[in-house]
């Protein structure tokens, strides 16, 4: 598995997981965002047994913040597996899944973390450092932008 870039998506890991979510139906996408989200919140030490790593949950993260009206910037451009129209939430993510979100988010993304700390490069950790600051944005609902967009390119 791969990793080509900081975004949220950016890695085979995360777009493995998109796959999965786009063959479920809307409410077990839910579901399934809510069990991945769940287990990084409140029992990260078993994330590793459950076969999550930082990206998928990362991944999850992302979904959620897409759904909200600050995550536009994480819609895809191109191609859209996802029907009905949204993408793959086709309104906004409920409340507690919001919450559940960045509580997983403060584990993934913290200093120290499996996921911040697998940079090879300095610039790549500080990169990945400012796309989890963004996310935290997007789920909080607080409207500062500093050029980090979260997508599969970075």
């Amino acid at each position: 598995m791969g990793t080509w870039g900081t975004g949220v998506f950016a890695s085979d890991y995360a777009q493995d997981y998109l796959d999965e979510l786009a063959e479920l139906p809307e409410q077990q996408r839910l579901a399934e965002l809510t069990r991945t989200l769940g287990i990084a919140a409140e029992e990260p030490a078993s994330m590793r047994d459950q076969g999550l790593f930082g990206a998928i949950v990362l991944a999850a993260v992302g979904v959620v913040a897409a759904s909200l009206p600050l995550g536009s910037d994480l819609l895809p451009d191109e191609e859209n597996e996802f029907e009905p129209q949204g993408w793959p939430l086709s309104q906004s993510a409920p409340v507690p899944l919001v919450a559940l979100a960045r509580r997983a988010l403060a584990v993934v993304g913290a200093p120290g973390s499996e996921w911040r700390n697998g940079w090879v490069s300095e610039s790549d950790g500080i990169e990945a450092g400012r796309t989890v600051q963004w996310l935290d944005r997007v789920l909080t609902g607080e409207h500062k932008h500093d050029g980090v967009t979260g997508g599969t390119d970075q």
